[in-house]
């Protein structure tokens, strides 16, 4: 059956006529659009069902779908050590987020509007309390898991009208975001409101058995990685979850429900946001900063016109590669390493400014082990990961959670900054442990991990032409203003010399709107990939690969990929491991296991894609081998979302490690992909 049939279409709910204009749900469709192709790589009939589906379920929540106007909203003005007694401190609480016991809850950018200060203003603190229950307690992990939240733009990782982003992880809750006495971040002619990406799940009453798949095998704390990490459990998200969407949103969408003891019981608890802003209107002696920010996986891109790491998140198991987000694992650990060229942070998720970086730190999930920055060859930083203890998850303290992060750089604290020059190349490596015995996040199992990321973020401030700014006077102050800003802003300068001397004062440009754009259906691009082969063995491998064939293969039919070596010694009998991941998405499509000599193969993505070990002949004689794959990819798939990785690993009747082969499907580098 084909992923298209899986679904009729599903017409949108009459309540979104009540909460949602027509503008937002189409908003909100392009970037499900995104997600859905990015993360599952289907066609277009499939997707368009699968956004509408979503859709529909996220306009049904009614009881979740809050209007910013039911925010409350409470002002003073306060001192504040090192800011003077004239700071506003705004405190904004949501309405409650009802969940039933296993219950997700998963709020879309420009579905779901957080409130913010607006006008002319300078941030210099900010606090968020996630799961608040009613008594304005904060919940345990253990309760409540924040898969994440972030407050920016209209899809989760952008910025709110090009200057503000806040957000992340569990780890948020202990960790300061105090600016140092003299900084902060400048917002200019803001909107009261931002696009929020609420991720929440209950992890109460969870069943601790079932047949097949992720079992947790009686171990509460199994369940509740499980659900928290959005694996796939028989039932949870009905028509949306598939074992091979294991550890992505889908599993883990509004509705879904990891399987509990109690399914009968629609009790739900009731949990809030609150946020308090501490910020100014009087820009005098401060200096500011930005945020900047990459995705160590390398970000939404296009390379030879294949989607890679469009989701920022993706899974991490013993020896499942992925190319398409700079990933390479072993038996035990996963790193992932990005470089850039310092100078450019115009891009958020891409680059970084040039200038004194006063604080950062690197966002990821449990199982990580930390990671590391570099500039110019020279360590910067380690960074460690703090991981709760009390196994009676006092908040803050969870055991088995990562609660919180050391950071890399931190004036407040230290006194110490750090110089980034343009030109200078950065780069940032995080590590997770997949090691299946660990007890590093004891009592959590070892293991995989889904959904994972890593984000390099920092408090940057931005030397004079990094970041595509201009200058508006505030009082005696010239503010940088992102460019984007131009027309909304008043009167703005190119550059600061040009605003603090008042000359060559710019007029606010008057925006264009371009005519309606119409998008054409196009039919799959049928295309070829190439084969590229590395290999992945450890030292003490007993083989080296030697090639691959063929260099080039096309979509649409069944390929023999030969890979040849030389064995230093005759194997009487092996197995094989073989893991595929897919680099636009980071989902973990094939993982199966055999003795080499007999054939097996496996359908993934609802049949659009084969992989079939063919039997090799044992014993294997010591010298030259060669062993057999044969891949099937359906000509539906469009060749820009056919990144995979493959990893293959043979190992000998003793467990000894005969060879790693890990061979990725990028483009051919001369080819136009549309």
């Amino acid at each position: 059956m084909k992923f298209s049939t899986l679904f009729a279409l599903f017409p949108v709910s009459a309540f979104a006529g009540e909460q949602f204009t027509e503008a937002q749900l189409n908003l909100a469709r392009k970037h499900i659009r995104e997600q859905i192709v990015r993360h599952t790589q289907v066609t277009s009939d499939a997707v368009e069902a699968f956004v509408e589906k979503l859709i529909d379920i996220t306009v049904k929540d009614t009881v979740n779908n809050h209007k910013l106007a039911d925010w409350t909203q409470e002002t003073e003005i306060v001192s504040l050590e090192g800011h003077g007694d004239d700071v506003i401190k705004t405190t904004y609480m949501s309405p409650a987020f009802e969940l039933m016991t296993g219950n997700a809850h998963f709020s879309i950018n420009s579905l779901y509007r957080v409130p913010v200060p607006e006008g002319d203003h300078i941030i210099i603190n900010q606090v968020w309390e996630l799961a608040v229950g009613p008594d304005e307690v904060n919940v345990p992990l253990s309760d409540l898991y924040n898969h994440h939240w972030l407050i920016g733009g209209d899809s989760p990782l952008d910025l709110c009208e090009g200057d503000y982003f806040f957000g992340g992880g569990a780890e948020y809750r202990t960790m300061d975001y105090t600016m140092p006495e003299g900084y902060g971040q400048a917002r200019i002619n803001a909107s009261n409101h931002c696009g929020g990406n609420f991720h929440f799940i209950n992890t109460q009453d969870l069943l601790l058995d079932w047949e097949g798949f992720n079992n947790p095998n009686g171990s509460k704390q199994a369940a509740a990685k499980a659900c928290a990490e959005c694996w796939y459990e028989p039932t949870r998200a009905d028509g949306l979850c598939n074992e091979w969407g294991d550890g992505s949103f889908i599993c883990c969408f509004t509705d879904s429900r990891c399987l509990v003891n109690n399914p009968d019981d629609k009790s739900k608890k009731k949990h809030r946001m609150k946020g308090t802003f501490y910020y100014k209107r009087d820009f005098t002696d401060y200096k500011f900063v930005q945020v900047n920010l990459i995705d160590i996986g390398g970000g939404g891109r296009t390379e030879n016109g294949q989607q890679l790491d469009i989701a920022a998140e993706w899974n991490v198991a013993s020896n499942l590669n992925n190319v398409g987000t700079h990933t390479q694992c072993n038996d035990t650990v996963c790193s992932m390493t990005e470089s850039i060229t310092v100078g450019d942070g115009s891009k958020f998720g891409y680059g970084y400014c040039a200038g004194d970086m006063i604080w950062s730190y690197i966002h990821v999930h449990g199982g990580t082990i930390g990671g590391n920055i570099v500039v110019n060859g020279e360590q910067l930083c380690e960074i460690y990961p703090h991981i709760g203890k009390d196994l009676n998850n006092s908040v803050g303290d969870e055991a088995g959670y990562l609660v919180g992060m050391s950071m890399c750089v931190d004036y407040r604290e230290t006194g110490k900054k750090f110089r980034l020059n343009k030109g200078d190349i950065l780069t940032a490596t995080a590590t997770y442990d997949v090691d299946q015995g660990s007890t590093r996040y004891f009592p959590s199992p070892g293991g995989k991990h889904g959904g994972i990321m890593g984000l390099f973020f920092g408090i940057m401030e931005c030397d004079e032409a990094t970041w595509n700014e201009i200058y508006v006077r505030r009082g005696v102050s010239c503010v940088g203003t992102p460019r984007s800003k131009s027309s909304v802003v008043g009167t703005f300068y190119n550059d600061r010399a040009s605003c603090e001397a008042q000359t060559n004062p710019q007029s606010p440009a008057i925006p264009k709107i371009a005519p309606p754009v119409v998008v054409e259906e196009t039919l799959p691009q049928f295309g070829k990939l190439q084969l590229i082969l590395r290999d992945c063995g450890s030292e003490s491998k007993l083989s080296n690969l030697t090639g691959i064939t063929p260099a080039v293969f096309g979509i649409g039919g069944y390929t023999d990929i030969k890979v040849t070596g030389t064995i230093s010694r005759e194997v009487t009998t092996a197995t094989y491991q073989l893991k595929m991941s897919s680099g636009a998405a980071g989902l973990t499509l094939l993982d199966f296991v055999g003795d080499v000599s007999q054939g097996q193969g496996k359908w993934t993505l609802k049949d659009q894609i084969h992989m079939e070990w063919l039997p090799m002949k044992t014993p294997i004689k010591a010298g030259a081998w060669v062993t057999k794959l044969r891949l099937f990819i359906d000509p539906a798939v469009p060749v820009s979302f056919g990144h995979t990785t493959t990893t293959v690993i043979v190992r000998d009747q003793d467990g000894l490690e005969i060879a790693c082969a890990e061979v990725a499907t990028p483009t051919l580098p001369a080819m136009l992909v549309v």
